[in-house]
């Protein structure tokens, strides 16, 4: 009987570790909805947000015209709300793209009383920085 519970502990383990991650209640329209928000901030010019100066002074340079080519999710952490990690690919309208990590708070629910609060991107760096 105890190698049937060790048996079935370790399936029970494979499964959590090999299961998607939108089974936790993150589906990919949230984690695309993330990325967007978290666009429109930075291409808004951040203020207020912790930016490093390369980052800055692209966003600066580039006043509003960055696309964003493509992202991907690095890591996830909910608290009240949802903090994402993002690599990011952004292109200037000259063509020239730029990598930047960024670090994304969305608190949905706050649209209506704050909406200034719903979201709000903590961190900008441009890869490679420290």
């Amino acid at each position: 009987m105890k190698r049937m519970s060790v048996l079935m502990f370790f399936l029970a383990l494979l499964c959590f570790i090999w299961m998607p991650q939108q089974s936790f209640g993150q589906s990919t329209n949230d984690v695309d909805e993330a990325a967007q928000n978290a666009f429109n901030i930075i291409n808004g010019g951040c203020s207020g947000c912790n930016v490093d100066a390369q980052s800055k002074q692209l966003l600066l340079q580039t006043a509003g015209s960055l696309k964003l080519e493509s992202y991907e999710l690095m890591s996830s952490q909910v608290v009240a709300g949802m903090i994402y990690n993002f690599n990011m690919e952004v292109m200037d309208s000259s063509g020239h793209s730029e990598n930047m990590t960024v670090k994304f708070w969305s608190r949905p629910w706050l649209v209506q009383k704050s909406p200034s609060d719903a979201y709000k991107v903590l961190q900008v760096k441009a890869a490679g920085s420290i």
